[in-house]
């Protein structure tokens, strides 16, 4: 690895008066969200529809069923989840523990098993308990995610990472993560010390808390290749001896039949079309959709998806072995940037409710787009990411809209959204030269020597 000496070094920059106001931003969302109509209606009535989901299953091991999951979108479905509760449910109506929440139906739970043994402490409380935890947990993990985030911009103060943390829970999908009851503020907080941690050169904790995301959601193990073509091993070892321990302690609570039933709903997803998934085949579909009520061909769709996916392995590839002679933090950014986006764009269903991880890599490209001469003005169209994907928008499937809505509408901006973060964090991250990589580290550009320059940067710059 290059070293690059005389640099600051990260974990510093966050001063007392930053945690302090920190802390009183974090309780002011604390009762900004938690008392708000969007997390608790009321108490008779919450609304985290994706949090029933998990109680239930977690319920299920707890109760020793034969199976954590049943097919929550039949009536059938959702009566065996509730029958411990003496529940009923009917065709578009559930009602379970005396509360009563008005939905066409559950989809199902496509956590692994090993999530559900984690929800085994919720499930033990009413559900009127188990979701306000679940939501001061969320508040709470989002809250210490934002610390290690402070590294990417000791210049801004105290003021600006104040304004940052605003942000983010001011995030429309922020909110929607909460609305729904998603574990999108667990993996942000796992996300970013993991970063920290790797940045500091302690890859085997990284990799301990990459695993485990990997484990709750496992469309993160594209970081398995990526850290390979780095050459991360330690970190590479960390991360699938925790997902292994993760599947034991699964298979320990629900046994062959867990898995089995697992695979099997993931195996049966039909909502790919829904506009809020902004994966590369989540657009593709919709683009079969849009085509065929055009009367062109759909194997332009089939094509596209194909491309797509092999562009993002082999571009992405590309950065990830290059960036395996750099700096280790710089290599480590290089890593975390293109995670969450690859992630997302490959998954079967990158939904929006996820992109408030998206903060550590945008935060990483306005960086680097301030190390480059002449890159204002990507600076300035840098911060429609954040603002194009900031409003609500509603889930629609793609039988409900017209074609060019499909490619050209409000359902497609996420997707191209996301698709451009990706390209432009591929562009700093593969054509920056070592003035670039002093600038982005924080090192002075007067004192860099020509005959320091190393193989790597005299190939890349």
């Amino acid at each position: 690895m290059l070293k690059i000496n005389g640099l600051r070094r990260c974990g510093t920059d966050l001063s007392r008066a930053s945690v302090l106001l920190l802390a009183v931003l974090g309780l002011y969302a604390l009762l900004a969200f938690v008392y708000r109509p969007g997390i608790v209606d009321s108490i008779e009535n919450p609304v985290s529809t994706d949090f029933f989901k998990f109680y239930l299953s977690g319920k299920r091991m707890l109760g020793n069923e034969v199976s954590m999951y049943s097919s929550l979108s039949s009536d059938e479905g959702r009566a065996a989840l509730c029958r411990d509760k003496k529940a009923y449910a009917s065709p578009n109506n559930f009602v379970g523990d005396g509360y009563f929440i008005e939905f066409e139906c559950l989809s199902p739970n496509l956590n692994p098993p090993f999530f559900n043994v984690m929800m085994a402490a919720c499930a033990k409380l009413g559900i009127r308990e188990a979701i306000l935890a679940w939501s001061l947990a969320g508040l709470g993990l989002i809250f210490l995610a934002l610390i290690p985030l402070s590294c990417l911009m000791p210049q801004w103060g105290v003021v600006g990472v104040s304004v940052v943390a605003f942000a983010i829970f001011a995030y429309g999908p922020t909110k929607l993560s909460f609305d729904l009851g998603q574990v999108t503020p667990l993996l942000m907080f796992l996300y970013t010390w993991s970063w920290w941690l790797a940045r500091r050169r302690w890859q085997i904790s990284a990799g301990v808390l990459i695993g485990l995301m990997v484990a709750i959601k496992p469309f993160f193990a594209i970081v398995f290749p990526l850290a390979a073509a780095m050459r991360y091993w330690r970190y590479f070892g960390a991360a699938l001896t925790t997902l292994s321990v993760s599947v034991v302690i699964g298979l320990g609570a629900g046994g062959w039949a867990s898995y089995k039933d697992y695979s099997s709903l993931a195996g049966k997803i039909d909502w790919l079309d829904a506009t809020w998934n902004a994966s590369i085949m989540g657009f593709g579909v919709r683009l079969i959709y849009a085509l065929d009520g055009l009367g062109f061909s759909t194997a332009i769709a089939f094509v596209f998806m194909v491309a797509g996916m092999f562009g993002v392995v082999f571009t992405a590839y590309r950065v990830m072995n290059a960036s395996a002679t750099a700096d280790e933090r710089l290599a480590a950014d290089a890593l975390y940037a293109l995670l969450v986006p690859v992630a997302l764009l490959l998954s079967p269903l990158g939904w929006v409710y996820y992109f408030p991880l998206l903060v550590l890599p945008w935060l990483m490209g306005y960086k680097a787009l301030t190390c480059f001469e002449g890159g204002r003005w990507i600076r300035i169209i840098w911060w429609a990411v954040p603002v194009l994907t900031a409003f609500y928008k509603p889930l629609e499937r793609a039988s409900r809209l017209m074609p060019i809505d499909l490619i050209f509408g409000v359902s497609a901006i996420d997707f191209y959204v996301l698709f451009i973060v990706f390209c432009v964090l591929c562009t700093v991250f593969l054509r920056g030269d070592i003035e670039f990589a002093v600038r982005y580290l924080g090192g002075d550009v007067k004192k860099l020597s020509p005959q320091n320059r190393p193989p790597y940067w005299r190939r890349m710059g």
